[in-house]
Parts: C-alpha cells; sequence; structure tokens
C-alpha cells in the first residue's frame, strides 16, 4: 500500500512539473501596447496661426491691454505646469519599470534554476516509475527494512514536491511582475502621448502670448494703451502701500545691526545679475515718440536666473499685481520698500523675514512686453524713488 501511494505522488510530480514547464514557455507571449497619435504637424501649425490672428484681430477691442496679458500667461503657466506633471510622472514610470524589470530578471533566474533541478528529477522520477522504485523496496531484507525504505522514498517525494511548489510560486510572481511591467510600459507610452499634446498647448499659449506682445510693441495706438495701463499699475501699487501703512498692517521692522535702510544710499547689492535696460524716470520711446514715467529699472537677466533681496526685510505682498506681472514687495522699516517685478517663480511668502542677498525669487517675463527682465523700484512713503541711487552697481559681479 505504501509501496503503491508512493509510486502515485511520483507520478504526480512528474505531471505536475511538465504542466508547469509547458505554462512558464507559454507565459512569454504578451500584446503589444496600442500607442496614440498626435495631430499631425500641419494642423497644429494651422490653429496656431488661427489663434495668433484671433489674438491680433481681439486686441483692438480689449478693455486692458496687460490684464489680457497676464490672462493669456496665466494659461501659458498652468499648461507649463501640466506639462512639468507628466514629465514627472513619467520619470517615476521609467524609474518603476526599471525595478521591474531587475525583479523579472531575478525571477526568470530562480525559474532557471528550479527547471534544471526539475528537469533530472523528472527524469529520475519516469526511470522509477517504470518499476524501479517497486524493485528497490521489495529488495528489503525484512519489513522493517521495506518500511524505511518507504519513508525514505516519502521524504523525497514531498521535497521534491516543496520544491515544485516553489517553482509555482515563482512561475505565478513571474507572470504577475511581467503584467506589472506591462501595465507600466501601456502607462508611459499613454503619458508619452500626453505630454507630446500639452507640448502643443503649451506652445500654443506662448504663441498667443507673443503674438499679442508683438501687435502692442508694433502698434502705436496700442502701445500708448498699454503704457497708460502700466503707468495707473504704479498708481495703483502707491495706494496699496498707502493704505497697509495706513491700516497699521505694517509691523516696525529692526534695522539689522541697527542700520536703517535710509542709510545704505548707494550700498545696496543688485537685485540681479544683469545690463540695464531701462532707467528711472523720463522714457521717450525710439518708434514712436511717446513720453512715460518709469517708476524703476529694468535688468536684463537670463530666465530663471536668482533674484535677491537688496536688503533685510518682511515680504509684504508675494504674488500677481496688475501691470507687475508676477511680484514681491519687501518691507524694510521706516515705509521704505523695494518692488521686485515680472517675476517667474516666488521663493517666499507673505509675512517671511528674509535677509540681505537671499533668494526670494526668479527672473521672468510675467506681465513684461520686452521679455525676461526684472522690473525694480524702491519706494518711500509709497512715492518711487531712482533705484540707481541706492544701488552699489559694481557689486552684481559679486553675487
Amino acid at each position: 500500500m505504501r509501496a503503491s501511494t508512493a509510486l502515485t505522488l511520483l507520478a504526480a510530480l512528474a505531471l505536475a512539473v511538465l504542466c508547469i514547464l509547458a505554462a512558464a514557455a507559454q507565459d512569454e507571449d504578451g500584446d503589444s501596447p496600442q500607442v496614440q497619435q498626435a495631430p499631425p504637424p500641419e494642423q497644429r501649425e494651422q490653429l496656431i496661426e488661427q489663434e495668433r490672428e484671433r489674438v491680433r484681430s481681439d486686441a483692438p477691442g480689449m478693455r486692458n491691454l496687460l490684464a489680457g496679458l497676464e490672462l493669456i500667461e496665466e494659461q501659458e503657466r498652468h499648461a507649463a505646469d501640466e506639462l512639468l506633471r507628466i514629465d514627472g510622472a513619467m520619470a517615476q514610470v521609467g524609474h518603476d519599470i526599471i525595478f521591474t524589470e531587475a525583479d523579472s530578471y531575478l525571477t526568470r533566474r530562480a525559474i532557471s534554476r528550479e527547471e534544471l533541478q526539475l528537469s533530472h528529477r523528472v527524469r529520475s522520477l519516469y526511470i522509477l516509475s517504470r518499476g524501479g522504485m517497486a524493485q528497490v523496496l521489495l529488495a528489503s531484507r525484512d519489513f522493517s527494512n521495506f518500511v524505511l525504505g518507504t519513508r525514505l522514498v516519502n521524504r523525497v517525494v514531498e521535497r521534491d514536491l516543496r520544491r515544485l511548489h516553489r517553482n509555482r510560486e515563482h512561475v505565478i510572481n513571474l507572470a504577475r511582475v511581467r503584467q506589472r511591467l506591462q501595465q507600466d510600459r501601456d502607462y508611459l507610452e499613454r503619458l508619452k502621448s500626453r505630454a507630446e499634446s500639452q507640448r502643443f498647448w503649451v506652445d500654443l499659449e506662448r504663441q498667443r502670448r507673443l503674438a499679442l506682445i508683438e501687435l502692442i510693441s508694433s502698434d502705436r495706438a496700442l502701445y500708448s494703451r498699454a503704457a497708460g495701463e502700466r503707468e495707473q499699475a504704479g498708481f495703483d501699487l502707491a495706494a496699496t502701500l498707502e493704505r497697509l501703512s495706513d491700516a497699521g498692517t505694517l509691523q516696525p521692522i529692526s534695522a539689522p545691526q541697527g542700520r536703517a535702510f535710509a542709510s545704505q544710499l548707494g550700498k545696496l547689492p543688485p537685485p540681479a545679475v544683469g545690463s540695464l535696460l531701462r532707467t528711472f524716470g523720463r522714457q521717450v520711446h525710439p518708434q514712436f515718440g511717446t513720453v512715460t514715467f518709469s517708476n524703476g529699472v529694468g535688468i536684463g537677466a537670463e530666465f530663471g536666473a536668482p533674484v535677491r533681496a537688496v536688503y533685510a526685510g518682511v515680504v509684504r505682498y508675494a504674488g500677481s499685481f496688475y501691470g507687475y506681472g508676477r511680484v514681491v514687495i519687501l518691507d524694510h522699516g521706516d515705509r521704505f520698500h523695494s518692488v521686485y517685478g515680472h517675476l517667474d517663480a516666488i521663493t517666499v511668502s507673505q509675512g517671511d523675514k528674509v535677509l540681505q542677498s537671499e533668494v526670494i525669487g526668479t527672473v521672468g517675463r510675467s506681465g513684461s512686453l520686452v521679455g525676461p527682465q526684472l522690473h525694480f523700484e524702491i519706494r518711500h512713503k509709497g512715492k518711487s524713488i531712482d533705484p540707481l541711487q541706492w544701488l552699489a552697481w559694481g557689486s552684481q559681479e559679486d553675487q
């Protein structure tokens, strides 16, 4: 009876090994992912040109040109942020794929080792099942020897069954790993397609922004309107600072090491490294001959370059301000303020205390009609004063 049981187990073991080897071979196949195609370039170019033309035709009827520009810039920023999020997701999925592929490789190696051992066992089991096992057991000298032999055979069979179970778990795990790997690859392809489409939308908003800027810069009437709007924005900024002062919301600022801001005339480090694009005061347009007044200076710098606080203070405003784009306003005490406009990134929040030369943002083009630049002002009691009198301009090389 014991011999019959052992032979049955051996036969079942051999059959199971063969089935698992066949299943592992079938698991090699997989379906290729379907990749969504991006719109053809000729359609994208046509749509971009249609949007540019629509901006040009709508601009004269805009109630406020600078507000329209900032709306387009905000849409462009949202599109760019979404593209950045997609690129981040692609990087994460790519990272996951690398680790999943490593897991798949290690699992295949484990299966190969188990299959090699099991293939040798299948041959041995086949020989024993053809009568060899029965001969071994029947050749026992006595009953106790027969029982001992049966136990040894059962132990061998049980060990092989455990090995078989372990190999089966490896095969199941490999199937799961491959499924996860295929899902990640499919997801990566979908992300690539979304990224391509999103790049198109970013470019579309950028072209809309450029179309409006080009039109304002080339049309005398529109340029004059935009200049008037910017001048009004300066008045609004002064009124905002005065309201904050009158409301008592500006808390006293302790001057660093007892040095008041008023003592820093000609000593302040420039807020960014770059060239001087625009000076303070009266400006005459070289083409149109129109006269405007600049409340600050324009510093031409690389997009994304750091913008630093010219002096220690407290952040009173950090965000969008009509006519200035994204702006940071610092309070230096005694109703002195420094203003940093046209920023891209803002790295401080309202109420933060900052040190001299601490980075508060990066150079951008928000609200700017001339590309990346930093608009910088110094105001006392809400009134703008010439920043160049306060800056040690040669010290920008030290930043």
